[in-house]
């Protein structure tokens, strides 16, 4: 991946939820946006209306979670009402619908930075969306609707392959100021053995016959936290950027 060109943006938000599959009564927070969300948030800002592959690397840090209060609505389709069970009827012509309404939370984070680098496949692709990133077609937001985004830079970068030897020698320690989702197989080959795993929706297809979402890409990852100890051997190849940071595309 030597002299590949990669768009490089920096991102604030004040706050921000990046939900996790399977978290209901509280609905959980990754520490990082996952790659789908990354992805999803490219192409909303650039207007695509069709898939750009591309391979992103996620980098960040934030000052810590709060846990907010929302109002939950729970019902199945097509489900009448039952009285005592459900608190909300809705009715129309023919029937009556029964909806639970209930008191749950989210989890928040707050003072989130984060540095993205983004790696179309097809390299023709790096300028529209680097022109896409400068002039959003909608106000940019990452995670919920409401999560929004103040983009601080939007630049091309050259990633190139050096060793640890030399990030250590030239540069700050990588995980000083961001933590960072390693892919499993890349933290196995750099001896990082630390941080919490994570199985990360990447991309996914609709279904033909229903229109459902389906995930047709998964990542094994393993966050790495901002502090942690670097670990990979001297010799070890590593992918920086011009500016000295440290990439993990996938």
């Amino acid at each position: 991946m030597n002299n590949e060109t990669a768009v490089k943006l920096k991102l604030t938000q004040t706050t921000a939820s990046y939900r996790r599959p399977g978290s209901f009564v509280v609905r959980e927070s990754y520490p990082l946006p996952p790659y789908s969300t990354v992805i999803g948030f490219v192409h909303a800002a650039c207007g695509f209306t069709e898939y750009v592959p591309m391979r992103v690397s996620v980098r960040g840090v934030s000052a810590g979670g709060v846990s907010e209060p929302y109002t939950h609505y729970s019902f199945s389709a097509g489900g009448g009402y039952e009285e005592g069970r459900h608190n909300v009827k809705i009715c129309d012509a023919e029937k009556t619908y029964g909806i639970m309404r209930g008191l749950s939370h989210v989890e928040m984070l707050c003072d989130v930075e984060l540095c993205l680098h983004i790696m179309p496949e097809n390299a023709s692709m790096t300028d529209a969306i680097f022109d896409g990133l400068r002039h959003p077609m909608e106000f940019p937001t990452i995670g919920r609707r409401e999560d929004l985004v103040r983009i601080d830079s939007v630049k091309k970068v050259r990633i190139d392959n050096r060793t640890a030897k030399e990030l250590y020698d030239e540069y700050i320690e990588p995980f000083a100021k961001y933590g960072a989702y390693i892919p499993l197989d890349e933290a196995n080959r750099m001896g990082q053995t630390g941080g919490t795993r994570y199985r990360l929706n990447k991309v996914f297809m609709r279904d033909e016959k229903d229109g459902v979402r389906k995930w047709s890409e998964r990542v094994e990852a393993v966050y790495v936290g901002a502090g942690t100890e670097f670990n990979a051997d001297e010799s070890c190849a590593v992918y920086v950027d011009e500016d000295g940071e440290i990439v993990f595309p996938v």
